[in-house]
């Protein structure tokens, strides 16, 4: 498979116009609705043709628990000539760029002006190299592949990325923004087609707070720095790094460091980071142990456990009112790099009276995954050529502020 992905990618190479050599690109990130059918485990399968078919990423979410209120942060640009505004739901964990276009059938709703490749100067499209993607909640995109201008207008800071491989797709399913913004480590990713300046970073901000908006960084003035991990796989599908510990407090928890390595011969295990996964999921062992401390704690609020459907861990409550000075979850990486989660990030309100972990054991993989909840607060760089991650901890600034 991996010999036809790269003779694949080859053939659009050599059917397309070279790539624009890439300066920097800048992209507003604002959080989906939250109220929306989850979007969570992806899992690729090939469509019914004889002709070649893209296989782009394998699936490490199946079987995870759902998120029952997943919630995507959607990159703001525009493509096509004249410029048509998308709304791509940010994914470290797939690969494929793709969206709607137009005429389709079946056409999820969207909000905002459809993409039509025939009123598109810049569309270009010489093979049909079809396409399939299926997520879990029966999300799904079908098409063929094309290439395309995208334009980064934030805050009157124009930039154009030109001859950009992305799905079209004709056939979908889908619940927010226009479709989805594959920038994970393999050929296809968008962040593998800048090239030696295949860097990225983006910031969540706070989610609850309409008025805060996040940022996406693309290019060579991305800035890697803070804590710096060393990506510990050369999968091409997820990015893996590698978690030692994990402590609440001051209090380390006994968790021994394999409990998160991955496992060579089976192909679990290990730890990925991936801003398409709402919750964080931990190997089942470090989750128990994780979960058995914070009830210690919050037997000592005098809080009342609950229950509330797709949820393993509620209290009666509120997260502004009750959750205040609550210690932070602090996850231990390779070289002493360390993360750690307000109780903001791994809290949610899901009603007015209750709220509840934004955590969940794994099955049977012993994956742990890295959500994007908890990872709101901090800047995360990316450097595919140098192959490390980064993780400082800002407030979030204004796209003006950090050009």
């Amino acid at each position: 498979m991996a010999v036809l992905l790269q003779a694949l990618f080859l053939l659009l190479i050599t059917n397309f116009i070279a790539f624009t050599t890439a300066t920097t690109f800048y992209a507003e990130l604002v959080p989906s609705n939250p109220l929306t059918t989850p979007f969570n485990n992806p899992n690729f399968v090939p469509s019914p043709s004889e002709k070649p078919q893209i296989e782009v990423n394998v699936d490490i979410r199946k079987g995870l628990q759902p998120d029952p209120a997943a919630m995507l942060y959607l990159a703001k640009f525009s493509m096509g000539t004249p410029p048509v505004e998308v709304l791509a739901a940010m994914d470290t964990g797939s690969n494929l760029f793709w969206v709607q276009c137009f005429p389709c059938h079946p056409c999820f709703p969207q909000v905002g002006t459809y993409y039509i490749p025939s009123n598109s100067s810049t569309f270009n499209q010489t093979d049909q190299l079809p396409y399939t993607i299926v997520y879990g909640g029966k999300s799904y995109s079908k098409g063929n592949l094309a290439q395309e201008l995208l334009t980064f207008d934030a805050e009157d800071y124009v930039s154009k990325l030109s001859n950009v491989i992305f799905g079209c797709g004709n056939d979908n399913n889908f619940y927010d923004g226009n479709g989805v913004l594959g920038l994970g480590p393999g050929n296809f990713s968008l962040a593998s087609q800048l090239g030696n300046q295949a860097k990225f970073s983006y910031c969540f901000n706070n989610a609850t707070d309409p008025t805060q908006v996040g940022n996406l960084v693309l290019g060579d003035s991305v800035q890697i720095d803070g804590s710096t991990i060393p990506m510990s796989d050369d999968s091409t599908h997820h990015y893996y790094i590698t978690l030692e510990g994990i402590s609440v407090g001051q209090q380390r928890l006994e968790i021994l460091p394999a409990t998160f390595e991955r496992k060579q011969n089976s192909g679990g295990g290990g730890t990925v980071i991936d801003t398409g996964s709402t919750f964080t999921y931990l190997a089942i062992y470090a989750y128990h142990k994780l979960r058995e401390k914070l009830e210690s704690l919050l037997s000592k609020r005098s809080l009342q456990t609950a229950e509330f459907s797709g949820y393993d861990m509620c209290y009666g409550g509120t997260v502004s009112r009750d959750m205040t000075g609550f210690p932070t979850i602090k996850f231990h990486f390779k070289n002493n790099a360390e993360l750690e989660a307000q109780y903001w990030t791994f809290f949610r309100q899901v009603n007015e009276e209750i709220f509840c972990l934004t955590m969940a054991p794994t099955s049977d993989t012993g994956i742990t995954i890295i959500g994007n909840l908890i990872q709101q607060g901090y800047n995360v760089g990316y450097d595919l050529v140098n192959k490390v991650i980064s993780f400082k901890y800002v407030d979030c600034s204004p796209i003006s502020e950090i050009k």
